[in-house]
């Protein structure tokens, strides 16, 4: 596209000759330009990028309705090579996408358990050694919100005298399977199977335990 430029005087008025206005602060006469035609409808498109994080919104609080703002980038490309181009040419054909959003932050939210623990559990074993009572979880943290704590506390249950009774039964046998049955070993053994038939033999392990299924030396859980 094109202009047409004068010279004038300092009254902005009356035109003068182009030889008493600088060269140098001439404006430009003429630019390139662009117009739009139907054939870039199938060659031109909007680019969109995807949303970014939910960020605080100026004057809004934290955690409040539509308190944040998400924003994207649109740009007009072509189709072919994804090159910029002007954004009117996507425009005259498409509505430009929005590029802003309301949304709302993620509040920071810290655990929150009952007030006091609940019953002690029992001691209504002499296998039982310690009692436990626990606080239940109303809502679990969100949000880097802080961590439960205390969630339960733990005590010895008391000394019970019948338990002392039954210091035995802290003890049991653990029996292994048997193995297939071998042949006796031997040297008059072997001379004797050359004429009579000869019994085998099985065997299988026995271990001493305690209630933890540690293995112990037998003598102990004999006392």
């Amino acid at each position: 596209m094109s202009r047409e430029i004068w010279c004038v005087g300092s009254n902005g008025v009356n035109a003068t000759d182009v030889k008493y206005c600088p060269a140098s602060s001439e404006p430009i006469s003429s630019m390139p330009c662009f117009r739009v035609c139907e054939h870039h409808r199938d060659q031109y498109m909007w680019k969109i990028d995807d949303w970014s994080p939910c960020l605080p919104h100026r004057g809004r609080q934290p955690c409040e309705e539509d308190a944040g703002i998400q924003r994207r980038n649109a740009s007009c490309v072509s189709k072919c090579g994804s090159i910029s181009s002007y954004e009117m040419v996507c425009e005259h054909f498409h509505k430009r996408p929005i590029t802003e959003r309301p949304c709302r932050q993620s509040c920071r939210r810290d655990c929150v358990t009952t007030a006091s623990y609940g019953p002690w559990t029992e001691c209504n074993s002499c296998w039982v050694k310690n009692r436990a009572r626990f606080k239940l979880v109303v809502s679990a943290p969100e949000n880097d919100g802080a961590n439960c704590n205390r969630l339960f506390e733990t005590m010895m249950c008391p000394r019970r005298e019948e338990c002392e009774d039954h210091r035995h039964t802290n003890f049991q046998y653990k029996v292994g399977n048997w193995t297939e049955c071998m042949e006796f070993q031997g040297k008059n053994m072997r001379k004797a199977r050359r004429y009579i038939d000869i019994l085998g033999h099985r065997r299988r392990v026995v271990d001493c335990i305690d209630i933890k299924g540690t293995l112990v030396d037998k003598k102990v859980g004999q006392k």
